[in-house]
């Protein structure tokens, strides 16, 4: 007699709806241990400029806070309200608009599950952040990546506000990863006179020294997401936050994970916006960098660099397979970061790091692109 009970035979994964099945994952970048492991490079001796993380860590009041930290076994304020406080006082609006999140890409999935459901629109330029497409795939949405002008990754505006009319969210990031070029204005006004729910996402805005925030107040389909993780060197944290309309904002505050950013985040982050000199010294430094960084790139054989408003470069070989290039820096211990996608198989993206990062990636450059072939 079989003991086998009915349905138990079928396999999980085979109960799974079809496009979780059908999924690509996001691809994170390898921790340093792996890269270590893989190149037998010391890990002391890793360079890491594959992830855009600020070389300089958190300012020093967050470092502080983050060391004498000793309430671990407390649950988080789930309501935020000490940080929200604090970032409202940071970008000039109300705390009530004001939502935080586990990192942006947190609040980027509670927008696409709020907005869109199976078969609806998402909307973007690419090439651009894979976490808009990743999120499109697990709603079951249809994505619409509407290409970039190819010889500078500048918007193709009339595209996009075709492509915006009728989705049912548009996803910009600005300054855009991993193309590095700001939206304007005027851009960001033409997207959003379609009437599009509009996510400005400015990641990497306090390197650019611009911000589309302003246009909040005028436009209510408009959202603004930012991130601790690059001005703020707080990328292991995960604290990112957005600016909403009230009324959106109270019914995130209600969907969201209700501990969703952890005590020791929250700590970090209002500490880090209580020592503003020290931060913005330190994204000073890496704007400097980045264009030293960017001069001493274009001196390489076959290689052309692109204007960058972000804290990264994104570089085109044209003489040689850029993969082949940023397998044999691995082999050094030297991680860039290559998209094997049309748009972008030819290049690599370099985060900005410390100049004598630099002097040893720009060696290894140097070396590969005029070895013998």
């Amino acid at each position: 007699m079989s003991t086998q009970r009915t349905g138990l035979s079928v396999p999980l994964v085979d109960r799974l709806l079809p496009r979780y099945r059908r999924m690509k994952p996001y691809e994170p970048v390898a921790p340093p241990e792996w890269l270590a492991e893989e190149s037998g490079v010391d890990s002391a001796e890793i360079i890491r400029l594959n992830a855009n993380e600020n070389p300089y860590g958190p300012p020093p009041k967050a470092r502080e806070a983050i060391a004498s930290f000793d309430a671990a076994s407390i649950y988080p304020d789930a309501d935020h309200v000490q940080l929200r406080a604090c970032l409202a006082r940071h970008v000039g609006c109300a705390p009530e608009r004001i939502v935080a999140g586990s990192g942006s890409d947190e609040l980027i999935s509670l927008l696409i599950r709020l907005f869109v459901g199976p078969e609806d629109t998402v909307v973007t330029a690419v090439p651009t952040f894979g976490m808009y497409a990743f999120e499109a795939g697990m709603a079951g949405a249809r994505f619409i990546g509407t290409p970039r002008n190819p010889d500078d990754f500048s918007l193709d505006v009339g595209r996009v506000v075709d492509a915006a009319r009728g989705s049912a969210i548009v996803f910009l990031c600005s300054p855009n990863n991993p193309t590095g070029n700001s939206v304007s204005e005027s851009e960001a006004r033409a997207v959003l006179e379609t009437g599009a729910l509009t996510v400005m996402d400015e990641a990497y805005a306090e390197f650019a020294g611009a911000s589309l925030m302003p246009l909040v107040d005028e436009y209510p389909n408009l959202i603004v997401l930012r991130t601790f993780s690059k001005w703020a060197g707080l990328a292991g944290l995960r604290v990112g936050y957005g600016v909403f309309p009230p009324d959106l904002a109270a019914v995130l505050m209600t969907v969201k994970p209700p501990y969703n950013v952890a005590t020791l985040a929250q700590v970090a982050a209002v500490a880090a916006l209580d020592d503003p000199d020290a931060a913005h010294a330190a994204v000073r430094t890496i704007i400097h960098d980045r264009g030293a960084l960017a001069d001493e790139l274009r001196t390489l054989p076959g290689v052309h660099v692109y204007p960058s408003d972000a804290n990264f470069l994104l570089v085109r070989f044209l003489n040689c397979d850029a993969g082949a290039v940023h397998t044999a820096l691995l082999r050094r211990g030297i991680a860039l970061r290559h998209f094997d996608t049309p748009e972008l198989r030819d290049c690599l993206r370099i985060s900005v790091g410390r100049p004598e990062d630099h002097d040893r990636v720009l060696v290894a450059l140097r070396e590969e692109l005029e070895a013998p072939r």
